[in-house]
């Protein structure tokens, strides 16, 4: 249901967006954590979509695996994930994003683990091992980039991104590769 929802959601952002309404919406303040732009939206689309596709097919996949998973840890630790991929997209500022992606990687770690085999164990010991190596790397981009301005909104951090030096610039990109880098593999 909440890949429809999200399906749905994003379909109104971009009615509304091609009529003319508007070009971002903002979902908190204090200072905006989470805002939906149509970058964003267009993301919200395609996780939505991959949602509900993945939710289809596990009506008739879990069922046969009630003794392997526990099917109510499963569910929650699903949509954890999910909330922190939604979120990860709609981050308003850096702070709000690496709470969404560090979601998102605990959520990750229960999937992986989840039948409970020495295999899964091993691999979820070394994705966990990966995404907090990540997370790390990504805190110090995102605080060169600020200036240490840990609730700067992401104009506010692209501005002050835009007048370092270049050689600081070069080491918060190769920060933030190495941090985005781990959670896709890049090892």
């Amino acid at each position: 249901m909440s890949g429809l929802a999200g399906l749905i959601a994003t379909g109104i952002f971009f009615d509304s967006f091609f009529k003319g309404v508007g070009g971002a919406v903002i979902l908190a303040t204090a200072p905006t954590l989470l805002l939906v732009t149509p970058l964003s939206a267009f993301f919200i689309g395609i996780v939505s979509l991959g949602v509900t596709l993945t939710s289809w097919y596990a009506l008739g996949y879990l069922p046969k695996y009630r003794s392997t998973y526990v099917l109510p840890w499963l569910d929650v630790a699903s949509a954890s994930f999910i909330f922190g991929m939604l979120a990860t997209l709609m981050a308003g500022q850096p702070l709000t994003f690496l709470v969404a992606w560090e979601v998102m990687s605990i959520s990750a770690y229960f999937l992986i683990i989840a039948d409970r085999s020495a295999d899964s164990l091993a691999a979820g010991f070394r994705y966990v091992v990966m995404a907090q190596l990540g997370i790390a790397f990504l805190i110090a981009g995102f605080i060169l980039l600020s200036g240490g301005i840990v609730f700067a909104s992401l104009p506010v951090l692209a501005a002050h991104a835009s007048v370092l030096p270049g050689w600081l610039q070069t080491i918060a990109f190769i920060l933030l590769l190495a941090g985005f880098g781990s959670k896709a593999g890049l090892v």
